[in-house]
């Protein structure tokens, strides 16, 4: 639709559809978000010329690709994720961000968490740094969702960084104690949305 630009909160990504997506109930308006894997052979750029032409400015979101991806572990027990994409990885730039309800009623509790990364490839100049990626996976207060252990999906939306940003990048890249690798832990005393099986203010299909 020409005109129209899609721009949704954290909270709108999470509480609708990352949710969905998890309980079978995708979003199907045509190029919002794609299924694929953010974590495999392809390189970040390969993934944007694949899914984004350059003269696509009739995109409801022409400066972020948005995917559903399945996270991968180290191991199939373990706490860590492997976030390498092509011959890079995907680093971690900051700590994992609470996300909560948009509701009047349930705005004090936590429905998601976003963690940002940059494309890491020391190798390549060009490309080492050129996009970021942000990561949405559902609290703990959601997890009843997850009906099919298959549907464990996170959201991810990458985006073409700027040459200034570029520029910049080393100096205000990294964190001192971040590890980008960890799952991001349930909070404890963490309020809830479980009741009797409904979804805090989201509708299901």
């Amino acid at each position: 639709m020409e005109g129209w630009r899609f721009r949704p909160t954290d909270d709108d990504l999470v509480g609708y559809y990352l949710l969905r997506e998890v309980t079978g109930c995708p979003f199907s308006h045509v190029g919002i978000a794609h299924d694929f894997d953010v974590f495999g052979k392809k390189e970040p750029w390969e993934i944007w010329s694949t899914f984004r032409s350059e003269n696509d400015h009739d995109n409801p979101d022409p400066d972020d690709l948005n995917f559903y991806t399945k996270p991968k572990k180290n191991t199939p027990k373990g706490k860590r994720f492997n976030r390498k994409v092509g011959s890079g990885t995907w680093k971690g730039q900051d700590s994992s961000t609470e996300i909560y309800a948009s509701s009047a009623d349930d705005n004090d509790i936590v429905i998601g968490f976003r963690k940002r990364f940059h494309y890491e490839n020391k190798q390549s100049k060009e490309h080492d740094g050129s996009r970021i990626m942000f990561e949405y996976c559902l609290a703990g207060s959601l997890s009843h969702c997850i009906t099919v252990p298959d549907n464990d999906f996170v959201l991810c939306r990458i985006r073409k960084k700027s040459s200034s940003e570029n520029k910049n990048k080393r100096k205000n890249s990294m964190i001192i104690g971040c590890d980008d690798d960890l799952v991001p832990p349930p909070l404890k005393n963490q309020k809830t949305n479980i009741n009797n099986g409904n979804n805090i203010g989201y509708s299901s299909c």
